[in-house]
């Protein structure tokens, strides 16, 4: 009340009362109304640039989480994608038909097979880019056991990561050994 009464006792206050009271009833109720309204709209006026403010801060704060999740989709699909090119890619090329027989023959070694039993006949150099290198090649083989068979495949398969894109196996039936050709495709990361 104290606020009310040192309003009223202002200059202003008493000369905007003399101007109320030198106007007829019309004009006091339009006066009143004016002032009744703008009391309604000012405020309006003033929270509506802090709202659409706001609502455009909370649209762009939208916006950024969207680009963080998807980001952070993006992070993990690489790491898969690099956990599961691990099981996929080898760690060393094969460049030329004299390293894919090398290579052949030190497994075959591995499993102590006659490294004349297995041979490279067939070497393609397949798609290359600067991040992946694809080799086709023919393996015949001859006069294996099935357990040395199966090892010289399962470790070309595990450790080297060869994929087997086509087989074909006999069986001599007088020594009961395996002989046929093997396709297989390696592919391998970097330059």
């Amino acid at each position: 009340m104290q606020q009310v009464a040192k309003i009223e006792a202002r200059s202003e206050y008493q000369r905007f009362q003399e101007f109320l009271s030198s106007l007829n009833e019309k004009e006091k109720k339009v006066v009143s109304q004016t002032i009744h309204l703008g009391l309604i709209i000012l405020p309006l006026l003033l929270i509506l640039p802090v709202w659409f403010s706001n609502w455009s801060l909370k649209r762009s704060i939208e916006e950024k989480k969207e680009l963080v999740k998807t980001y952070e989709q993006y992070i993990k699909s690489k790491e898969n994608l690099e956990v599961s090119g691990q099981n996929i890619y080898a760690a060393g090329r094969i460049d030329t038909e004299q390293e894919a027989q090398v290579k052949i023959k030190s497994y075959a070694q591995r499993f102590s097979i006659d490294t004349n039993k297995v041979a490279v006949v067939n070497y393609q150099p397949g798609l290359a880019s600067d991040n992946l290198k694809e080799t086709r090649m023919q393996v015949k083989f001859q006069g294996l056991a099935l357990v040395e068979f199966s090892d010289f495949l399962g470790s070309l398969m595990n450790l080297e990561k060869f994929k087997i894109s086509n087989i074909r196996i006999e069986r001599d039936q007088t020594s009961l050994l395996l002989q046929g050709h093997i396709g297989l495709n390696h592919f391998a990361r970097g330059l």
